[in-house]
């Protein structure tokens, strides 16, 4: 898989709503720079760094954009787009330049073809298990060597319209933005799903341990991915885990958990606090 990686230079300490319109201002240069400029996109986002800056500078390149969210999230982030749009632009965003799209309308992939049709780009994220519960709609892709089941309407939704796929990912380190993208791909028929849904997870194998960290669903895998494990015997590592009126420590060689008394989970939180003061 061939990516395109660009490190944007560090920017000066200001407040943060500052730093992320520099970054986005500086973002949109760069789709300029790939020469975005002929019909649209669906865009593979993943929930991985300051992610919903991809919105804001398809917005500020002239497009009108489409974002597909879930049920669960979408009382929540509908008022924070429409805040930080109103924030960056100073007034409310039209009809022609922000749609939201409910994942689990059925008429949800209906919806998008239309508005890609319009030339709307539409951003999904791959990582966010958009849709319904069941067996249909799913497949399975490897990520550093371990099974990750993600839906595949995207490859679908491309295959139906003829419009290609972008995946992107978005990380930063000290206020240096870096963007990653792959080339464009297109849906094909649906013994390539797959192929293409893996394609887009590719660009995850490229980053760093500290950019990982930075992906929200990390924790979520993990739980996900350590019942499958095999046994091992390789000596634990227990780590403090902060739960409610519990003392828990967590052995992240095998994903299991104990509680134990309050003065050895001090004795711990006491060391990982001492470790984390060696390096700030």
């Amino acid at each position: 898989m061939k990516s395109e990686l660009n490190t944007l230079p560090a920017i000066p300490a200001v407040r943060d709503d500052h730093i992320l319109w520099n970054q986005s201002v500086k973002a949109a240069s760069m789709l300029y720079h790939w020469k975005l400029v002929d019909g649209p996109r669906i865009w593979a986002c993943f929930h991985i760094g300051p992610y919903a800056l991809m919105a804001r500078a398809l917005i500020r390149c002239g497009y009108g954009i489409a974002i597909l969210l879930k049920d669960e999230v979408f009382e929540e982030q509908y008022p924070m787009y429409m805040q930080q749009f109103k924030k960056s632009f100073g007034r409310e965003p039209k009809p022609t330049e922000l749609q939201f799209v409910r994942s689990s309308s059925s008429r949800s992939l209906i919806q998008l073809k239309q508005l890609l049709k319009r030339d709307y780009h539409v951003i999904c994220y791959v990582d966010g298990e958009e849709g319904g519960s069941g067996e249909k709609g799913w497949t399975q892709v490897q990520l550093h060597k371990t099974p990750v089941n993600v839906r595949m309407g995207i490859a679908l939704l491309s295959h139906w319209t003829g419009v290609p796929i972008r995946p992107v990912v978005l990380t930063t380190e000290e206020q240096k933005l870096t963007l990653r993208s792959g080339e464009d791909i297109y849906g094909s028929d649906g013994q390539q799903y797959q192929a293409t849904m893996q394609y887009c997870y590719n660009l995850l194998g490229d980053l760093s341990a500290e950019e990982m960290l930075q992906w929200e669903r990390l924790p979520r895998l993990y739980d996900k991915t350590i019942s499958i494990r095999g046994a091992t015997f390789a000596r634990p590592i227990w780590l403090p885990v902060y739960a409610k009126e519990k003392n828990m420590l967590l052995d992240i060689v095998s994903g299991k958990y104990a509680e134990v008394p309050a003065s050895q989970f001090e004795k711990m939180d006491s060391l990982r606090k001492d470790f984390s003061n060696q390096f700030n």
